[in-house]
């Protein structure tokens, strides 16, 4: 690895002088116009790079929801372009991670109250290895659309990181990419009132874990990824909140953004210290927020319902002074908003799709989606992928004229995770599934 961040190995290198070597010969073949292209990295917050064929971490390279692939499907089926589709014992929600040969994700046995970790062949789906993080300990507490699964993994290219909560606790633990444990660390008490779903992010040396919850502990923490040693941590309001923490360079620093708790907040990356709030906000959320160059957006739950967007180069309290617009889109609790080239999307739990102008929060158009969403948009190329409860998913074309429906794909499941998408090629985890969609022209 050239970095402690993230940046995960090119495939099949298997040290620093064969990836070199693999990758001059790789160019050479790219030129000669035949054979792979070599690795094309992207800098992330925190320093290092990642590939941008992979998708490390909940929200994809720069945790924004926009991959990096300019093509993928838009239309498949049960029959048609599936390159492999793979069972997935158990029940969980938690998006898969795709880093280098292998596909990362979790699930859960309710019955055996076991936690496990999953390991999958990228290029078959073939299941490689299953690790229980944790047997017993189950919450009673926990709502009927949430699993003891629902937070995606990160996995830097050398260690992959899974949270749980289990025991009434928030657990991080450390494996290799084999399977094999490397460490496991209490982060932090959880008190269950809906369940747990924010994923790991990762930044220089550290998982950033949140742990917002109504209890005496709620947090957000940093934790060494060698060591599995608690760098710093920081309490947080205590409300009922499932939200995932960000890790987002804009405004000229590095911030961890987190939303809920009755405020839009922004931390330094580094130390945890808190930058800047604003107030007036939802205390519960299960969205994540976005971000551009210079604001923040953030879509609220309960009790307050709809989206704000903030500038985010502020300091101490910011509610009068950095508040840009405030706007009722419709109460989208989980899916996060997806931003790009000034243009805002939200969808609602029960599927109105609103596209709105960034810059002043009024809506450009609306349409209405057949079934309920807790998944969150994702652009590629210029396309928008959206994945019903019941079986669709939707692909739009990224516009703030009118909704432009290009298709409506049909599984014989529905999933609530949000799909994947990278080197061209559509990952999409339904109810009991793990779906690799791709045309076989990439």
């Amino acid at each position: 690895m050239m970095s402690r961040t993230t940046m995960p190995e090119p495939r099949g290198a298997a040290s620093s002088t064969s990836r070199l070597f693999a990758m001059a010969v790789l160019l050479c073949l790219a030129c000669a116009g035949c054979g792979e292209s070599p690795a094309v990295m992207v800098k992330v917050p925190g320093g290092g790079e990642v590939d941008t064929a992979d998708w490390p971490c909940w929200r994809g390279t720069l945790r924004d929801g926009k991959s990096h692939s300019e093509t993928a499907p838009t239309k498949w089926s049960e029959n048609e372009n599936v390159i492999w589709k793979q069972e997935l014992k158990g029940r969980g929600y938690s998006s898969p991670t795709v880093c280098g040969e292998r596909i990362f994700l979790t699930t859960s046995d309710p019955d055996a109250q076991t936690q496990t970790a999953l390991c999958l062949d990228r290029d078959t789906g073939k299941p490689l290895w299953s690790l229980d993080i944790h047997q017993g300990g189950f919450v009673d507490k926990m709502h009927v659309d949430c699993s003891y699964a629902n937070s995606t993994p990160a996995c830097d290219g050398k260690q992959v990181y899974f949270t749980f909560l289990n025991g009434g606790a928030v657990w991080l633990t450390a494996t290799d990419l084999e399977g094999e444990r490397v460490w496991q660390r209490r982060v932090g008490a959880y008190k269950s009132e809906d369940g747990f779903a924010a994923s790991p992010q990762l930044y220089g040396n550290t998982v950033i874990v949140g742990g917002d919850n109504p209890g005496p502990d709620s947090f957000l923490a940093a934790v060494d990824r060698e060591s599995g040693r608690i760098v710093w941590k920081v309490v947080r309001p205590a409300f009922n909140n499932v939200a995932a923490p960000i890790v987002a360079h804009v405004a000229g620093r590095d911030q961890i953004l987190l939303c809920g708790c009755g405020g839009v907040a922004g931390y330094e990356a580094d130390s945890g210290k808190l930058l800047w709030v604003c107030t007036g906000f939802a205390r519960e959320s299960a969205s994540t927020m976005t971000y551009d160059e210079t604001f923040v957006y953030a879509s609220g739950g309960f009790p307050y319902q709809g989206d704000l967007c903030v500038r985010a180069d502020g300091s101490g309290d910011v509610t009068k002074s950095h508040l840009v617009w405030r706007e009722n889109h419709g109460p989208s609790y989980a899916s996060s908003l997806l931003v790009h080239e000034g243009i805002g999307y939200s969808i609602t739990d029960k599927g109105i799709l609103t596209c709105f102008d960034a810059k002043t929060g009024k809506r450009k158009w609306r349409a209405r989606l057949n079934g309920g969403f807790y998944s969150s948009p994702i652009l590629a190329g210029e396309n928008i992928y959206l994945q019903s409860k019941s079986g669709s998913t939707y692909v739009f074309a990224h516009s703030p004229e009118s909704y432009n429906l290009i298709a409506e794909n049909k599984l014989a499941e529905g999933g609530y995770a949000s799909a994947v998408i990278c080197d061209n090629k559509i990952y999409l985890r339904t109810d009991q599934h793990l779906y690799c969609i791709g045309t076989g022209d990439e």
